[in-house]
Parts: structure tokens; C-alpha cells; sequence
């Protein structure tokens, strides 16, 4: 599983795509991330990826949703384009994303 925070960082998913992988970026191919700001110890996206990590027993199918709401209302908070974060799901990695991450 790679969660990538950068901005283009979907540009990579095509690199990245296997059967055995779960990928998920913090932007489309021709969006920029945003949060990034020296007083911010993460990203829109890194923030919203360890709030929605906080909850037992939700799957990545859950969890990955929640987190590409959390980043576009942030991103709607602060006036920002929305960043569209992407999900690549390997086939053979689909039981790990449908079942209880814990």
C-alpha cells in the first residue's frame, strides 16, 4: 500500500499500478496538493489520512472516501482548486481493501 502526498503526485499512478498494490495519491496527474506551509506539520492530505486511520475496524473502502472528503473541504476552507486525490486498487488486493483495516 503507497500513500503518495505530493503535488502531481497522480501523474505516478500509472507507474505505480500492480496487482499486488493499493495506491493512493494526494492529487490528479495536473492538480498540486495543498497545506504545505512552514508553520503545517502536514499536508491537507497527511492530515486527513491519519484522522481517518483513527477509527477501529473500517476497511481502506471506508477509509479512503473519508479522506478525499476531508481534503476537499479543506481545500474548499481555504479557497484552493480541489487537489481530486486518486485510489488504484490491484486486483489482487481487493479482499485487504474491503476488509477491516484493524
Amino acid at each position: 500500500m503507497i500513500f503518495l502526498s505530493a503535488c502531481y503526485s497522480g501523474s505516478l499512478l500509472d507507474q505505480l499500478k500492480s496487482e499486488d498494490r493499493i495506491v493512493v495519491t494526494a492529487a490528479r496527474l495536473d492538480r498540486p496538493s495543498f497545506g504545505c506551509k512552514p508553520a503545517a506539520q502536514h499536508t491537507y492530505f497527511g492530515e486527513a489520512v491519519l484522522r481517518s486511520f483513527g477509527h477501529r475496524e473500517r476497511s481502506l473502502k471506508q477509509i479512503v472516501p473519508d479522506i478525499m472528503v476531508d481534503v476537499a473541504a479543506q481545500e474548499r476552507a481555504n479557497r484552493n482548486m480541489a487537489s481530486e486525490p486518486q485510489v488504484f486498487v490491484g486486483q489482487r488486493m481487493t479482499r485487504f481493501y474491503t476488509e477491516p483495516v484493524f
